[in-house]
């Protein structure tokens, strides 16, 4: 299947997420992205609580 492009309509049809759950290259991919956004969470609660603490110092 290398260099064949669907549309998002027919790649939909051909992997539905039922058959997709079952694929370990499916599951590897959401974790990923649990873990990008894990760390992207990290980083803005870090961010806030930098913000807070140079508006304090400012003060």
């Amino acid at each position: 299947m290398w260099g064949v492009k669907l549309s998002r309509r027919d790649w939909r049809q051909l992997f539905r997420e039922e058959i997709m759950q079952e694929s370990v290259i499916y599951q590897d991919i959401l974790q990923k992205g649990r873990q990008q956004e894990a760390l992207a969470l990290i980083k803005c609660e870090q961010l806030q609580k930098l913000t807070k603490k140079s508006a304090a110092n400012v003060r």
